[in-house]
């Protein structure tokens, strides 16, 4: 439709930019504007509204433009709602995205050993699984990667108090359980410099692979393995591309470290070996502490080179925290040092923590609240109120609905929010099933599913008879242009945002319009099959699944 306004402008002589046609923010400013009149009055020095008027008597209407007004410097253009509402639907279910050559490393899901899965890793998870849907499906070639971090302090803390002290093993659970471990370890150390000397020690044992500490290692690393591979499942993560381990990476992170020592990247600082970067404003990044023992930031400088070395990836994406965004600036710096070519296709896509209304979680302190306890509370809820609406639903169908419902509200309400945004976790609203969350956009999806179900004949678009139909039509239509901004800007929030904004038109729409019987069925019949598809697609790129009923 942007091409009958071209013309017009074409057959007036008028040249026009790409960048000069918008969507009006309100309906009655018509379909859509054109702000041209901006550049030709700053060339001739004129008033712009005064040459929006003088462009505007060149133009006439065609194709599916019915109208063009001017509103101050802006000209409008309104559309013939039928003409353009059956070429938007048609446009609409031809949407395809073009394949594109890069190939794109998503790193989430890291997760550290020894310590139970918690709120904060599900805003991470289900930020970088959107997001590698979204790519998808706008043609990338997408490789995702989780990268746990096996190794290190809070590592060597647990296994220093379970080598050291009585524990009563339970029988499940047992990755919150090391979480617990890891809280009391590191409240006995905390005012103890001979305990943490211990606990330094053990690090150095599992650096030099200590047969009895690596023993307790292997134990417990596959006691939290066990327990990630579980929730991912049921997250409904497909399986990754890339499984990336710090144990992995490791020792090559510390030969780098002796290399740039060598090459004078590095130097030695009372003891340990650090990367000066202040005169860039980064600081200092340590890579080897003055004991000897490595860190987590020794091993990523290999993790880096090994993701395009063995995946042949043309860009890298880490979905990490914010509170990391120096470290990663440290990082690509300390690559781009070195030497590394592809340092410049390393990018930090960071998220705001999640907070609780007491403050911020630590792992430390123990004040998490993991999945365990999120599910086990807010799956009570979802079966109680699928039980309610649904009398007499077998049990076992109950408990999958009430899941996805669960679900649903966790990963919209993460992923509604901006990234960027601190995100503050509320019981009482993580446990609201209306208003603006997952499982009432599913329920448009669903109602929408079962007029299709109530239909004897396909639809097929004719006309529109209400402005609701109209505007649930046009936000339609905005599907795939969402889309490629939520890949380019990285912004899953976009289509969850989008989502929402369609569940509410259809509302609207399904409160004003009777669908089956009705003298505009056949039309009707188009627009929910149109908006039961879009919707579909839009839980899908959140990762949500359409349930049958609800």
């Amino acid at each position: 439709m942007k091409e009958d306004i071209f013309k017009i402008f074409r057959d007036a002589g008028i040249a026009v930019k790409e960048s000069e046609l918008e969507s009006p923010p309100d309906p009655k400013f018509g379909d859509m504007s054109c702000t041209v009149a901006f550049e030709v009055a700053k060339k001739k020095k004129k008033n712009p509204a005064e040459v929006a008027a003088e462009i505007a008597a060149k133009l006439e209407v065609c194709g599916v433009v019915s109208q063009i007004k001017v509103a101050g410097p802006y000209i409008n253009f309104f559309f013939d709602r039928d003409k353009a509402a059956k070429k938007m639907l048609e446009l609409l279910d031809k949407v395809k995205f073009k394949k594109k050559k890069e190939k794109v490393m998503v790193e989430y899901a890291n997760i550290n050993t020894h310590k139970p899965i918690h709120i904060g890793h599900l805003r991470n998870i289900s930020l970088g699984e959107s997001l590698s849907r979204i790519l998808e499906l706008c043609g990338y070639n997408t490789v995702r990667a989780y990268y746990i971090n096996d190794y290190g302090m809070h590592v060597a803390k647990t296994i220093w108090y379970l080598m050291n002290h009585e524990t009563k093993r339970p029988k499940e659970n047992l990755a919150d359980w090391l979480g617990e471990i890891y809280v009391k370890a590191t409240r006995k150390i905390k005012d103890s410099p001979e305990l943490a000397k211990e606990a330094s020690r053990v690090l150095q044992l599992m650096e030099e692979r200590n047969p009895e500490v690596m023993k307790v290692w292997k134990e417990t690393w596959k006691w939290s393995m066990d327990d990630f591979w579980e929730t991912f499942a049921e997250l409904g993560s497909p399986k990754f591309d890339a499984k990336l381990y710090e144990h992995q990476v490791f020792d090559a992170g510390k030969k780098i470290s002796e290399e740039l020592l060598e090459k004078g990247i590095a130097k030695r600082s009372e003891g340990a070996i650090i990367v000066d970067l202040g005169k860039y404003g980064l600081g200092v990044y340590v890579l080897i502490k003055s004991d000897g023992a490595a860190l987590y930031q020794t091993a990523d400088l290999e993790l880096a080179k090994k993701k395009f070395r063995e995946y042949d990836i043309d860009i890298s994406i880490y979905v990490v925290a914010s509170e990391q965004k120096l470290y990663f600036k440290q990082i690509f710096k300390t690559l781009e040092l070195m030497g590394f070519k592809r340092a410049k296709d390393c990018h930090h896509l960071s998220y705001e923590l999640v907070y609780l209304k007491e403050g911020k979680m630590s792992s430390r302190e123990g004040t998490l609240i993991t999945y365990r306890q999120l599910k086990e509370k807010m799956m009570k809820k979802a079966f109680k109120e699928v039980m309610e609406r649904n009398k007499g639903m077998a049990k076992a169908r109950a408990l999958k609905l009430a899941k996805q419902i669960f679900l649903a509200a966790v990963k919209y309400g993460f992923l509604k929010v901006e990234n960027n945004k601190k995100f503050v976790f509320d019981w009482g609203k993580a446990l609201e099933f209306e208003g603006d969350t997952g499982p009432y956009i599913q329920y448009s999806a669903v109602r929408a599913g079962r007029i299709l179900e109530k239909r004897k004949k396909g639809g097929k678009f004719s006309s529109v008879e209400k402005d609701v139909e109209y505007d649930l039509v046009r936000k339609l239509y905005r599907f795939g242009d969402v889309v490629s901004k939520a890949a380019e800007k990285r912004a899953p929030n976009l289509v969850a945002n989008y989502a929402a904004e369609l569940a509410k038109a259809f509302s609207e729409f399904y409160s004003q319009c009777k669908v089956i019987g009705s003298d505009y069925e056949s039309s009707r019949l188009a627009i929910v099959e149109a908006y039961c598809n879009t919707i579909s697609k839009c839980l899908d790129l959140l990762g949500i699944d359409v349930p049958e009923r609800m």
